[in-house]
């Protein structure tokens, strides 16, 4: 599949100039069949991730995203699909059409990470992803 031929998710619209922004996505999920996700401000709800910075492949941006966003380390990935996003309400940032990899990820709590305040852990049943998460892409 190519990047032409990839999911797209959002709304297109006229006038507004998107940038490229590659980004990926952690699925992390517990013995007992939660996903863990991150509540962020205005109880919004997104999968751990986001875009790779600088010289960062993939994996590294990965890696990164994770543990600032969850306090968890990541000890596994695989690769599992990927998909676009529309997103124009950024703040400080560009308006983007992400290009989107997510990945199903192991994971090691690790106490001495330094976790972002404005991201909130929180392990969720599957049945309430599909109408909480904020992008489409990740729902």
């Amino acid at each position: 599949m190519t990047e032409d031929d990839l999911p797209q998710f959002g709304t297109y619209m006229d006038g507004i100039d998107y940038v490229e922004r590659i980004s990926v996505y952690g699925i992390a999920i517990n013995p007992v069949g939660q996903v863990l996700v991150c509540k962020r401000t205005m109880e919004r709800i997104v999968l751990p991730g986001g875009g790779v910075d600088g010289d960062e492949d993939l994996l590294q941006a990965l890696h990164r995203e994770f543990s600032v966003e969850t306090g968890h380390r990541v000890t596994g990935e695989r690769l599992l699909f990927r998909a676009r996003q529309y997103h124009a309400h950024r703040r400080r940032k560009p308006p983007a059409n992400k290009l989107c990899h997510f990945y199903r990820v192991e994971l090691e709590f690790d106490p001495a990470i330094v976790k972002e305040d404005d991201h909130e852990p929180v392990w969720l049943p599957p049945h309430r992803l599909t109408h909480s998460m904020t992008f489409e892409s990740h729902a």
